[in-house]
């Protein structure tokens, strides 16, 4: 059985903080605001993720006031929630993310994002699929600029199938 959840992420940013996206250090004078490193590719695919299985909310599993989760990085989150779905008996099929960002051209960032992202997630690369879209961040007036992060999962029940229960044949049993 296949599952797809649908994840989004959205953060500003801020002065002062390292901008971090699917584990690489990105090159530029603001990070993104949260109690993390605020890696939005990792949480859109973590959201997404726990949407296909049902596993509830990042925030649930991660509260951001929560002081075990200050400087986490959103890698070792993807992790957390691999192993979560690995106990479940559910494997990632496929990933498709698309991050929002005019300012930053994150082309030479990609093959390293896709690698730790890979990595983390303990699949291939090629199950990953990753592109840059101008920012939506003029649809929140709240957020002067920032990144955003759109992930669409699937993920396949890898449990054994139960064994169906032998049907009778009998048109009488259909024709009462």
């Amino acid at each position: 059985m296949f599952k797809t959840g649908i994840g989004i992420a959205m953060r500003p940013f801020v002065k002062g903080r390292q901008l971090i996206l699917g584990g690489a250090k990105i090159d530029h004078p603001m990070g993104l605001e949260g109690n993390s490193y605020a890696d939005v590719l990792c949480y859109a695919i973590i959201d997404a993720l726990l949407g296909a299985s049902n596993l509830g909310e990042m925030n649930e599993l991660f509260p951001e006031d929560d002081i075990k989760y200050k400087d986490i990085s959103g890698l070792r989150l993807l992790e957390l929630v691999n192993l979560k779905l690995a106990r479940i008996s559910f494997a990632i099929e496929n990933i498709d993310v698309i991050l929002a960002c005019s300012e930053i051209d994150l082309a030479p960032y990609k093959t390293y994002m896709l690698l730790n992202l890979s990595h983390a997630l303990k699949i291939d690369s090629s199950m990953i699929s990753l592109k840059q879209s101008g920012s939506f961040f003029h649809l929140v007036p709240e957020f002067k600029k920032g990144i955003s992060a759109f992930a669409v999962c699937t993920i396949i029940d890898m449990s054994e199938p139960e064994e169906e229960e032998e049907e009778s044949s009998s048109e009488e049993e259909y024709y009462e």
